[in-house]
């Protein structure tokens, strides 16, 4: 979120505090081999982050999405995969805060990466 936040708003993003608005959620990859049980499924895979991120009034669609794949392309542990959508809705925010895949947290809310968290709505 460092690269994408100076990405988008330069300067304004280190000396204002400006950045974009997004929520992410953490979670660990299920496993989906037939041969595992129920209960053993999601207990294996990789971490990874879903975010919803707020578009930017001065950016579209198009190019936030360049500067998100080119930002994402520099993150070490990234492993090059990356999908990005626009039309962020409830629906897609329910499936990031999903139970399945959260088990390895101690608490519901863990999941959700507080120190990337940016809420200015609510931090206001």
């Amino acid at each position: 979120m460092n690269l994408l936040n100076r990405a988008v708003y330069g300067a304004a993003f280190r000396r204002y505090g400006k950045s974009l608005r997004v929520l992410p959620v953490l979670e660990k990859g299920e496993v989906r081999a037939g041969v595992l049980r129920p209960c053993e499924r999601g207990t294996a895979g990789r971490w990874h982050i879903h975010c919803a991120v707020e578009l930017p009034s001065h950016l579209d669609a198009i190019c936030l999405e360049k500067l998100i794949r080119h930002c994402w392309a520099k993150v070490k542990l990234g492993y090059g995969r990356i999908l990005v959508r626009d039309g962020a809705n409830v629906g897609w925010i329910n499936y990031m805060l999903k139970d399945r895949q959260k088990s390895e947290f101690d608490g519901y809310f863990d999941c959700i990466m507080v120190e990337s968290l940016h809420n200015p709505i609510v931090d206001a």
